[in-house]
């Protein structure tokens, strides 16, 4: 009995630390802390918008955010939020970014700028890029910019839109559902 109890603990360890490996999230509950935490640290948030119901969602959560090669890279460079989007929080994130699939992920600097979103699965690549529009100071005015056909080349523009709210102000702000 005593050695069952003691193979037990060690599974225990083991496969609690096997799931630290992946991207470490903050969720609905603890948004400001984290946007906090990425004010006070000069870094990016990455916001998972997804929903319980939602396939694709449960795969991204069951087989791309375990993975050690994304905890790796996105622990030490991104503050990690993941929404559900059918909470208040979630509610109030879709509204003010106009989130309509899911997933979708955004790069957000903490005044509420999207640095870069996206909704495919190449999550180093799209990183890398957000990291990028940050040290360049790029900023998206809307979290899907249409495309434009010039001279045979699609190219991507930003119309003018309202100002986003800042992610303050979401957080503070309520919401009739």
């Amino acid at each position: 009995m005593y050695k069952q109890i003691i193979i037990a603990f060690f599974l225990y360890i083991s496969f609690a630390t096997l799931a630290q490996d992946g991207i470490q999230f903050y969720n609905e509950n603890n948004v400001a802390e984290a946007v906090e935490k990425a004010t006070n640290q000069d870094k990016l948030l990455f916001i998972v918008c997804c929903a319980q119901w939602c396939r694709p969602c449960k795969e991204l959560t069951k087989d791309y955010f375990p993975l050690k090669e994304l905890g790796d890279f996105y622990n030490p460079r991104f503050i990690n939020v993941y929404l559900d989007m059918d909470t208040p929080m979630g509610q109030r994130f879709k509204k003010a970014y106009n989130v309509g699939k899911y997933p979708t992920v955004f790069f957000i600097n903490s005044n509420g700028d999207i640095v870069n979103t996206f909704n495919d699965y190449d999550f180093i690549e799209q990183a890398k890029k957000a990291l990028q529009n940050k040290m360049t100071g790029y900023k998206q005015t809307t979290p899907f910019p249409s495309l434009k056909e010039q001279d045979g080349f699609l190219i991507q523009i930003d119309p003018p839109v309202d100002t986003i709210p800042s992610l303050p102000i979401i957080i503070n702000t309520s919401i009739n559902l």
